[in-house]
């Protein structure tokens, strides 16, 4: 997970109560003004993962995020569990998703479908899961964040149709937003996963590395791509930025979305390459 420092100067004028975190007895609050939150403070954020040891870059020393921005103006409702981990998905439904190579005999967009129905159910029950698509409906939030929501979840999944072309930045653009709109929901505390299943590269005018760029610079989410039936060479595979899987089979892809899972800091160049 990446690690940050939470620059929270504003807390006070939120109009947030946070209860027994100041370490003060009750004679010390007699006249204490509005408290304000302690900065999340942790280690140095894992390195990221690439697809070759001579091209990984070393971890960040602590960075000071402003992500995720809150300002005096806003109305914030504070989440019930501010420590909770996020996993937002991107489904492709582009038209390529309908053909069969790499998948066992099913579509892709099958193969896709069966595993994220196991990914849902390997959650944490306590952590929030939403999801985004594009297909043809466009790209659209199909699931908004939430922790009670499994069954929905594997719905609107099985909902999304193979046909539409492969706007990944517009996608990267709206789930991000989304994460960031929980970000300030949680008080930048908790965990922030985007997962992206892809087969392919991106369409005419979506190139995505700009908002990769901005997310990894920007804020603590983590970005993993299973790329399925695809190379090494895909556009979200940007090394030192974000976990990429190429997923060649239904195993591997199963294999990717399992890893997004595991411990970070256990992955290994070799692992995650396979």
């Amino acid at each position: 997970m990446k690690n940050y420092v939470l620059m929270m100067p504003m807390v006070g004028m939120l109009g947030l109560s946070i209860v027994g975190l100041s370490g003060c007895d009750d004679s010390e609050q007699t006249n204490a003004q509005a408290p304000t939150l302690t900065p999340h403070v942790n280690s140095t954020p894992p390195a990221k993962v690439s697809t070759a040891d001579d091209n990984r870059q070393s971890p960040k020393t602590l960075v000071e995020y402003a992500w995720p921005n809150i300002d005096d103006t806003e109305q914030v409702t504070v989440a019930e569990n501010i420590l909770a981990s996020n996993y937002y998905v991107i489904l492709d439904g582009s038209g390529s998703m309908a053909g069969k190579r790499c998948s066992g005999g099913k579509t892709k967009m099958r193969a896709a479908k069966n595993a994220l129905t196991v990914f849902s159910a390997a959650l944490a029950s306590d952590a929030n899961l939403g999801m985004l698509a594009f297909d043809v409906k466009g790209i659209s939030e199909r699931l908004p964040l939430g922790d009670k929501n499994r069954n929905i979840f594997i719905q609107k999944v099985n909902e999304v149709s193979a046909q539409s072309g492969t706007p990944l930045k517009s996608a990267l653009k709206q789930a991000f937003k989304k994460l960031t709109e929980q970000g300030k929901k949680q008080l930048g505390y908790g965990e922030y996963h985007l997962v992206v299943v892809t087969d392919g590269d991106a369409s005419s005018g979506e190139n995505p590395v700009a908002i990769v760029n901005e997310i990894y610079q920007e804020s603590p989410v983590i970005l993993h791509t299973i790329g399925f039936c695809i190379d090494e060479k895909h556009s979200l595979n940007q090394q030192g930025k974000a976990y990429y899987k190429a997923a060649d089979n239904p195993k591997a892809l199963q294999a990717g979305l399992d890893n997004v899972l595991a411990e970070l800091d256990s992955f290994s160049v070799s692992e995650f390459s396979q």
